[in-house]
């Protein structure tokens, strides 16, 4: 999985056919003059990230185990919308700027990542067991999300405002449905 990443990063940037704009406006001009400024920005901003991660985790898997819910679910649910929030944050820029390639390279960018390397890099340490809730309705969603999604992007190559908000009510009912229905144990 390790090698596909490195294999499509290879194949983006030698692809990558869109000139350096240097022609960029006052707000893009760097907040820190120094390299060890932004170092120092970079280092607090990862620690921060990780500090932040580890109590998002242990708050929702308590939060979930107190009432009952599969961690599974807590990571489908509560964690994946937790460590989307930088994307989230992103996308909002981008979108004020109107900057679409941004936005979807950063989406599609962000889960070929977590795929790629994440699992991949977890599995190297120590191997993964897929939990039996993930393999039911919550794989095959998540698949059909995918390839409509695809499908869509490729035959009518636009999300309007009405295809937002029905992608976000189908989140909103795909979260419902993970606390509602009968967990499997096993």
């Amino acid at each position: 999985m390790f090698a596909i990443l490195v294999t499509f990063v290879f194949y983006q940037y030698k692809t990558d056919s869109l000139p350096l704009d240097d022609d960029d406006d006052a707000e893009a001009a760097p907040m820190v003059a120094t390299m060890n400024g932004a170092v120092l920005i970079l280092l607090g901003g990862v620690g921060a990230l990780a500090i932040g991660s580890e109590l998002l985790v242990k708050g929702a898997v308590q939060t979930g185990t107190a009432l009952g819910v599969p961690e599974a679910v807590i990571g489908l649910t509560v964690v994946a919308f937790g460590t989307s929030l930088p994307e989230l944050s992103t996308c909002i820029a981008a979108a004020r700027k109107q900057s679409v390639g941004l936005i979807l390279g950063n989406i599609i960018g962000s889960n070929t990542f977590n795929i790629l390397s994440i699992i991949a890099l977890t599995a190297a340490i120590k191997p993964l067991v897929v939990d039996p809730v993930l393999l039911g309705m919550e794989l095959w969603a998540t698949i059909a999300v995918a390839v409509v999604f695809a499908l869509w992007m490729m035959i009518v190559g636009k999300l309007t405002k009405p295809m937002g908000i029905v992608m976000m009510l189908a989140y909103v009912v795909f979260i419902a449905v993970q606390y509602l229905q009968p967990q499997v144990v096993g």
